[in-house]
């Protein structure tokens, strides 16, 4: 099986998986907490990798060989760099919501509440 097969299956897979989670997320206001607005911040970054950088990784796999000019690599390059970051970065305060959650987890209501979240964010 060629690589390009295999990524324009995880392309399709991370559009749509990203897009029913961006749905549920912003669709129901239960889901409206602090970890959620992370999860959503993830998939944002995530689709948006899926949609700008995986199809030009695709053409340039089955052209072998890069057919945006020299502009169009740079722009892609540092899109892919910022949005990879993007997601790492991500997961990276995910991950430490989630170490105050279970370190401290009776203060932890207090040390991001929703309030705080919506206060941060205008």
């Amino acid at each position: 099986m060629e690589i390009s097969v295999v990524m324009e299956t995880v392309c399709i897979v991370a559009v749509c998986g990203n897009i029913f989670v961006l749905y549920a997320l912003i669709s129901q206001p239960s889901l409206h907490t602090t970890t959620n607005f992370l999860v959503l911040s993830l998939a944002i970054s995530d689709f948006l990798l899926s949609v700008c950088i995986i199809p030009f990784a695709i053409i340039q796999e089955h052209s072998n060989e890069w057919l945006f000019g020299n502009v169009g690599c740079r722009i892609w390059l540092t899109a892919d760099v910022w949005l990879s970051t993007a997601s790492i970065y991500n997961l990276l305060a995910i991950s430490l919501d989630r170490y105050m959650a279970v370190r401290q987890p009776i203060h932890y209501p207090t040390i991001l509440s929703k309030r705080d979240w919506k206060t941060t964010r205008q």
